[in-house]
């Protein structure tokens, strides 16, 4: 579904890509070259997303922040977002980290306003205070988050495999059981 006021327009030359809530991956990513392309209504410019971006959903179940990296010409945000450009003092993929960290994911639950769907005020996001370290810091914190995220995609895996193989010797046991009774 669409964001309102803006029209699907598949192969026009004034067509943007339309990233929307729904369009974030369980992890995160984003298929950018995947998107809907769309023809924008109203004043879209400030919508715009540039790679190295950190985009926030303002309304999501999951506080969340990500970095625009592979962003198709023309990439626009429909919907409710934070689209953050920083600056040369400040990593992008440091911002995102500190932004979802369960500590700032507090922060942003006590900023919401709204009964049936709540959602982050796009003044509350401007009114966060940001501890930003040293460069070196934001790119060691950077990279022991980048090892930890990888640590638990691993266990996963290592816990599906197991769980795969419990299954095959259990099933194979089960198998030849009832070929020995029969």
């Amino acid at each position: 579904m669409l964001a309102p006021g803006h029209r699907a327009e598949p192969g026009t030359g004034d067509a943007c890509c339309a990233l929307q809530v729904g369009d974030l991956a369980p992890d995160g990513s984003v298929a950018w070259s995947a998107l809907r392309k769309v023809i924008p209504a109203g004043s879209w410019k400030r919508s715009v997303i540039q790679d190295g971006d950190v985009l926030v959903p303002l309304r999501s179940t999951k506080v969340t922040a990500i970095v625009a990296r592979g962003v198709q010409p023309q990439t626009i945000a429909l919907g409710h977002w934070a689209i953050i450009t920083t600056g040369p003092t400040l990593l992008p993929e440091y911002l995102a980290w500190y932004l979802a960290h369960p500590t700032t994911a507090r922060q942003w639950r006590l900023a919401e306003v709204g009964s049936k769907l709540a959602f982050v005020p796009l003044s509350a996001v401007r009114e966060l205070e940001i501890e930003v370290p040293r460069l070196d810091v934001q790119e060691r914190i950077v990279s022991v988050d980048a090892l930890h995220r990888r640590l638990g995609e691993l266990e996963r895996q290592l816990t599906d495999t197991r769980n795969r193989y419990v299954h095959q010797i259990t099933r194979a046991a089960l198998d030849r059981a009832a070929t020995s009774n029969d």
